[in-house]
């Protein structure tokens, strides 16, 4: 399954990266692509989607949806 997760607040590569390893280090995570022109990830895999807003809340940025 593949989730998609809007997110505020990245700028740069290194916020880009930042939600990336957050997000990759969950359980049940098998991939992550991280856009950061549209503000947005991918993440494939068996994730809770409160465990996804967590990981990029703990990265220091803001989930706006999820779908």
């Amino acid at each position: 399954m593949t989730t998609h997760l809007k997110i505020e607040g990245m700028s740069c590569q290194h916020c880009q990266q930042a939600v990336e390893r957050g997000l990759s280090q969950l359980p049940g995570v098998t991939e992550v692509k991280v856009d950061l022109s549209s503000h947005s990830a991918w993440v494939t895999g068996d994730c809770a989607q409160e465990a996804l807003r967590e990981a990029v809340e703990d990265a220091g940025f803001t989930v706006v949806s999820i779908t």
